[in-house]
């Protein structure tokens, strides 16, 4: 039997039990039994949509239907979507978070915070040797 949401003019809202086949009968408070109005909740609404579109940035794309996705996944098999939260794509972000980290420790750094933290002082010091060497050819 389904469970629906009404309004009662003088107990407010209430939920009430009610064959399908008396919808149209309308419904009554359980308290004071005077007709109460239907509440329509809204719907929870699944993929894009124009007021809502899906904006894929890697792939500089924004979908406003599902229908768009689809034809997109279709035309290009080898893009794939995964849920953040998938176990699929947490290995990815940190295959990609290695391979960064294996970059920066090739250029000297620690890591990509100790990358962060120096970057500004390591190109100041190369530029002082630019003008220096520069300098230095001039006489």
């Amino acid at each position: 039997m389904p469970l629906y949401d009404a309004r009662c003019p003088d107990h407010g809202r209430q939920e009430v039990f009610q064959l399908l086949a008396h919808f149209e009968d309308g419904l009554l408070c359980p308290i004071c039994e005077k007709e109460m109005l239907r509440i329509v909740s809204p719907v929870t609404q699944a993929g894009p949509s124009e007021d809502k579109p899906l904006k894929i940035k890697q792939i500089g794309k924004t979908f406003t239907t599902k229908g768009q996705l689809n034809e997109y996944l279709k035309a290009n098999p080898e893009c794939e979507m995964v849920s953040s939260s998938s176990s699929q794509w947490k290995d990815l972000k940190h295959a990609a978070r290695e391979g960064a980290d294996d970059h920066y420790k090739q250029q000297g750094y620690r890591d990509k915070d100790d990358y962060r933290k120096n970057i500004h002082k390591d190109m100041a010091e190369q530029k002082r040797e630019k003008a220096a060497i520069a300098a230095a050819d001039k006489s």
